[in-house]
């Protein structure tokens, strides 16, 4: 699955802002806070565990929408299995290619 974001640089925050690209969430500015992989043994895979935070929300959707929806939470959880399996590894303030 391919999602539609940009990544934006911003030295006052401490991880790197997203900014959905994609028609259904167009323009929602977002951050990931803690990011965690946890292990499924019983059906042997992993499963991405993470905060977040909405920066800015749309006059699609206030933030208290996006914050309780499931849709929008499984759809970032997918940018963020997107972007790391890209070879992308978040570094404060700065986008790092994996080596």
């Amino acid at each position: 699955m391919n999602n539609s974001f940009i990544t934006e640089e911003d030295s006052s925050l401490s991880t790197l802002p997203m900014r959905l690209t994609d028609k259904k969430y167009f323009d929602v500015k977002f951050r990931f806070g803690k990011v965690a992989v946890m292990e499924d043994d019983k059906n042997d895979q992993c499963v991405l565990k993470f905060d977040y935070e909405i920066l800015d929300s749309t006059d699609k959707y206030t933030h208290q929408e996006l914050e309780n929806s499931n849709n929008f939470r499984k759809h970032i959880g997918d940018v963020l299995a997107d972007y790391l399996s890209s070879g992308n590894i978040f570094e404060i303030g700065k986008l790092k290619e994996k080596s």
